[in-house]
């Protein structure tokens, strides 16, 4: 047995060594692909898996995209007809959404993560949207309904909150005055977030607490749904009997009825005898892969039964209901029966069409558009990519691929968008190449952060000596072996912005810092002279520089080996964005213009991510200067949005009170602020400006995601991040029905796989369904790479 063990365990270690020495990549037989298996290899590539599937004329599943695309299109039509409809209201009380990794192979389950209190509630037959501190803290009672931006819901649930503004909770104990139902799972919250003046606000906290604990209706996860029940919300569609609702559904209003979506994820048929809650006059099924309509007739208490197959979807129309709508668009809100059987061509879903660079040619480009037409796509999204390719082959087509943004590359746009054109397709651009935002053109705003050089002294004692020197952070190492030369060569021309020192105390985890100062003022020519307290310190001296962070994927022209990422908290930044880049490529695509710009999800990094107004607008936002606390701020491994979803990165010091966690508060206020008003905003203006429309994925930035998200014209998720479960994809269509947009869109069809062809068309309906089911009304499917031939 030991014999075995030995033999097993010899074979494993020289099989890694192989591997480690030769690499392994299993590209395309022909033609090239993004987004391969790679492991250790030549090739430049997103990771070891094939992350996305491939939709192309030599997918198994590309005989079935006509009838998947049509399906899609009434879906589309359906759903965005009026607006939402939605019971509960539930507060996203951190901003962010932690990524996870995604399953490798085997069936997709995007809701294999899903929360536990998001089960429940669809288990039960309700629907939520979430929504944000600030539009909490904005919202009003209109009616017995909770009015939050464009969006009225019937009930508000907050969990998970120990520390809140208290303008927040003043308005929660205003709404629930109003009558508006209020559920709080767990704890009401012990103290206000942030530091400053943070004695007299935590005093009003516990005077508010006394308020809420009067006021709103406090549970448990386990009694939430009975709550709701005692409080009179009841699902918009009751089950009769005890049976649970095993079934999404997704509600819409308009003029003269009621639109249901009803998504069947299991894998056995769906039967249930529903009743309605509101009256109406006529029911029917409609079939959005037939498009036949068939009328149910209702029991003596407007019974309804229903029938789902397995992991499919069907929608439940309902005339003659009376239903409220605010919208004013007389065309959104009629629902026509024509148009349900033959939808117009901005109903069909769209596509990504991934380029080599700009090594492409003419003929071929009207070819791929022509065929993607004939599968009944009818929007394309155009982006640049490099990955899929050996570093050598990049090399020697150089002069072919990295030219985006030459005047060859807006041809070959224009050529697309002249055939469009006459097929009645929109066409749709990435801004930029690659992600996150930036290029070999950011020459002034790059992205920055602060980095911490440390050195430990013992006091009392007269400490003069060298300051530490900054060095490369150890997220580089651990980032580049995700995606290569993602950090670029280091910026040693680091500036010392700040030293710092507190008492420390290493025995604990992480260790504590407590009596901090700034020494700035006793630093001169690089060295340090200070008067060491008793007990052991620690300095810190505090660097800001480039991250280095280049450009995952680009191929613009001159940016091969560096293409910096722009500086997303500083709104010269989008400035330099927009006046080298946005302004120049619509300049360039005259008389054309793309249908909207897109920009992909963010992925970025930094020590402590950081700008040039980060410190001031932290000061006017909070009244305080935060230097003396920096070192607080930081976390343990960095921040990068591709390490951290593998391996997280915790508090690298604590206090020996709450000051670390209301430190960092303030910080992440300041950084969502910066992000939204100096990148994202600046965006939407110059968009609106150009007459172009806005697609963003708000997720991997700096901003608090919900609010990002309603920046966008069209907020756009993706089944990637978080594995595209329900609860993921619900936030960028719940920003979306605050903010009124329209259609919402997610990045589909991706699955985490050694096969980029594993997708049936079975979990294309399946995966369709799912995203629709969460509010999502457009789908872009991911994607169809250009046919360009490997060597």
């Amino acid at each position: 047995m030991l014999a075995t063990s030995a033999l097993v365990g010899t074979v494993v270690v020289a099989g890694a060594i192989l591997l480690i020495t030769f690499g392994y990549s299993k590209p395309p037989e022909r033609w090239w692909y993004p987004f391969i298996v790679s492991v250790f290899s030549d090739y430049y590539t997103t990771g070891p898996f094939a992350m996305t599937t491939n939709a192309r004329e030599d997918s198994p599943a590309w005989d079935a995209m006509p009838a998947l695309n049509l399906t899609q299109a009434r879906m589309t039509y359906a759903m965005s007809r009026g607006e939402a409809d939605i019971e509960i209201a539930w507060l996203f009380n951190h901003g962010e959404w932690v990524d996870s990794p995604s399953p490798i192979g085997g069936s997709p389950n995007p809701n294999g993560a899903e929360t536990a209190l998001s089960k429940t509630l669809t288990a039960a037959g309700y629907d939520y949207d979430r929504i944000s501190r600030e539009d909490l803290t904005t919202a009003t009672g209109q009616n017995g309904l909770l009015q939050v931006g464009q969006a009225q819901y019937r009930a508000l649930l907050i969990d998970n909150v120990s520390a809140a503004n208290p303008l927040m909770l003043a308005n929660v104990i205003a709404l629930a005055r109003q009558g508006i139902p209020v559920v709080w799972l767990g704890d009401l919250p012990r103290r206000a977030i942030g530091w400053s003046d943070h004695v007299r606000r935590d005093q009003l906290v516990s005077e508010q607490r006394a308020q809420l604990a009067k006021e709103v209706q406090q549970a448990s996860g386990s009694e939430v749904i009975e709550t709701l029940h005692a409080a009179g919300v009841l699902p918009r569609l009751r089950v009769v009997g005890d049976a649970p609702a095993t079934i999404r559904s997704q509600r819409r209003r308009f003029a003269a009825g009621e639109l249901v979506l009803l998504f069947n994820e299991h894998n056995s048929g769906y039967q249930q005898t529903v009743i309605p809650d509101t009256p109406f006059e006529r029911a029917f099924l409609l079939d959005p892969e037939t498009g036949d309509a068939t009328e149910i007739t209702s029991g003596p208490k407007g019974e309804l039964s229903l029938s789902v197959p397995a992991r499919r979807s069907r929608l439940l129309l309902l005339q003659g209901t009376q239903a409220r709508t605010a919208s004013t668009e007389e065309e959104v809100n009629q629902f026509d029966w024509r148009l349900w059987k033959s939808p117009p061509d901005s109903m069909y879903p769209s596509i990504r069409w991934w380029w080599p660079g700009n090594a492409v040619e003419t003929a071929q480009l009207r070819t791929e558009l022509r065929s993607m037409h004939a599968a009944a796509f009818r929007a394309v999204e155009l982006q640049t990519l490099t990955i899929g390719m050996t570093e050598q082959h990049l090399h020697d087509q150089e002069q072919r691929i990295y030219q985006v943004g030459s005047p060859a590359y807006f041809d070959n746009i224009k050529t697309v968008m002249s055939l469009a054109e006459e097929l009645g397709m929109s066409v749709d651009i990435t801004l930029g190449s690659g992600w996150s935002s930036g290029g070999p053109f950011i020459k002034r705003f790059p992205e920055k952060q602060l980095l911490t050089a440390s050195m430990d002294v013992i006091g009392p004692a007269m400490h003069s000596a060298p300051l530490p020197p900054a060095s490369e952070p150890g997220y580089v190492g651990l980032t580049n072996l995700v995606i290569k030369n993602t950090i670029g060569t280091f910026d040693d021309g680091a500036v010392l912005h700040a030293v710092v020192a507190g008492k420390l105390d290493d025995a604990t985890a992480p260790p504590t810092l407590t009596q901090l100062v700034d020494l700035t003022q006793h630093v001169d020519g690089g060295n340090l002279r200070w008067q060491v307290p008793a007990g052991k310190h620690r300095i810190f001296a505090l660097y800001e520089n480039k991250t280095a962070h280049n450009v995952a994927a680009s191929a613009y022209t001159n940016g091969r080996l560096e293409s910096p990422v722009v500086d997303h908290l500083d709104p010269a930044g989008a400035a330099e964005y927009i006046d080298t880049l946005a302004n120049p490529w619509l300049d360039s695509l005259a008389p054309y213009k793309p249908r909207a710009v897109f920009i992909d999800s963010f992925e970025l990094i930094g020590e402590l991510p950081w700008s040039s107004v980060f410190a001031s607008t932290f000061e006017s936002m909070h009244d305080y200067d935060i230097t003396p606390y920096l070192p607080l701020v930081f976390k343990s491994r960095g921040e990068s949005k591709y390490v951290n979803v593998v391996i997280p990165s915790d508090s690298a010091y604590q206090s020996t009170d709450e000051m670390a966690a209301r430190i960092r508060e303030d910080y992440e206020l300041t950084r969502e602020h910066l992000f939204e008003s100096g990148f994202l905003r600046p965006m939407k203006d110059w968009s609106e400006q150009r007459g172009v429309q806005l697609r963003v994925q708000a997720h991997g930035g700096y901003g608090d995601y919900l609010d990002s998200y309603k920046i966008a014209d069209v907020p756009e998720s993706e089944a990637l991040f978080a594995s595209g479960s329900y609860d993921f994809l619900k936030l960028a269509a719940s920003a979306g029905n605050v903010a009124g947009r329209r259609f919402i869109s997610s990045e589909s069809f991706i699955s985490l796989t050694l096969d980029f062809d594993a997708l049936t068309p079975d979990d294309y309906y399946f995966l369709a369904g799912h995203a629709f089911s969460a509010g999502i009304n457009r789908t872009v499917h991911h994607g169809y790479a250009y046919h360009y031939l490997l060597p």
